[in-house]
C-alpha cells in the first residue's frame, strides 16, 4: 500500500498546483456552469444543486440567493485531486480526506469551529496567523466591507505572501481568468491584504487518506 506523504509541506503544495492548474484553465462562472457543478458534486454536495438550481450549477441564481456560493467547495475539490500532484509522472492515490470537504470547507464558520471539525472525525488543525501564511495553506477572509463576519466570508488557498499582501487561488472571485489574464468571475488570482485574513488552516498528513479504490479517485478529476 502506498504511504500517505508525512511531509504536510508536500500535500499542500500539491493542493495548491491542483488550485494552480484549474485557474489555467480559465473556469469562468457562466460558460463552465458543468466544470464548476462538479466541484458540488464531487465534495457531496449535487443534492444541494438538484434543490436550488436543478442539477446544474447557474450563476443567476448564485447572485439571487445564498445558495450557490462555492469559494469553499472549490477548496475542498482541489483537496481532492492532490494525488495528481504529488508525482511528476503518475497518480499517487491519495487525497483529502472527504468529510473535511463535505463538512468544513463549504463554509467560513465552519472551517473555524473545532466542533465541526470533530463532527468531520478529526482534530481542527492549529490556527495559523495572518503573518506566517504558506503555500497550500487555507485562509478564510473577510471581502465585505459592511456586515462583514468575525470568521470571514469567503475561502482562499495561499498562493505565498509578500509583505501587507497574500496572493491567493480561488474561486467564486473577480479577477483575471486564467493565463490571458481575461476579466471575469469564477477561478482567479488575487492579492489580497493580510489585515483582511479572518482565519488560516494548515492541513497535516492526517487529513488526508489513501485511496483504495483507484476509480473512485478518478471520478472527481
Amino acid at each position: 500500500m502506498p504511504l500517505i506523504p508525512t511531509e504536510g509541506a508536500q500535500l499542500r503544495r500539491a493542493l495548491l498546483a491542483a488550485a494552480l492548474e484549474e485557474w489555467r484553465g480559465g473556469i469562468e462562472c457562466r460558460r463552465d456552469a458543468d466544470r464548476i457543478s462538479r466541484y458540488f458534486s464531487a465534495c457531496g454536495w449535487q443534492r444541494h444543486l438538484d434543490q436550488h438550481s436543478g442539477g446544474v450549477f447557474d450563476e443567476d441564481i448564485r447572485r439571487a440567493t445564498p445558495h450557490l456560493e462555492y469559494c469553499g467547495l472549490f477548496v475542498g475539490w482541489c483537496g481532492l485531486q492532490v494525488g495528481n500532484y504529488l508525482h511528476a509522472i503518475r497518480c499517487v492515490p491519495v487525497r483529502l480526506k472527504p468529510a473535511i470537504a463535505e463538512f468544513v470547507l463549504p463554509s467560513t464558520y465552519r472551517a473555524q469551529s473545532a466542533a465541526h471539525w470533530a463532527r468531520a472525525g478529526l482534530a481542527m488543525p492549529a490556527p495559523v496567523g495572518a503573518g506566517d501564511l504558506q503555500p497550500g495553506d487555507i485562509i478564510t477572509l473577510r471581502t465585505r466591507a459592511e456586515g462583514a463576519k468575525a470568521y470571514g466570508d469567503h475561502v482562499a488557498i495561499v498562493e505565498y505572501g509578500a509583505g501587507s499582501l497574500v496572493h491567493t487561488v480561488e474561486a467564486n472571485a473577480s479577477g483575471m481568468l486564467g493565463p490571458d489574464k481575461r476579466p471575469g468571475r469564477g477561478v482567479v488570482r488575487r492579492r489580497r491584504l493580510r489585515s483582511d485574513v479572518r482565519g488560516g488552516l494548515r492541513l497535516s498528513s492526517e487529513h488526508f487518506e489513501h485511496v483504495e479504490d483507484f476509480e473512485r479517485m478518478e471520478e472527481v478529476s
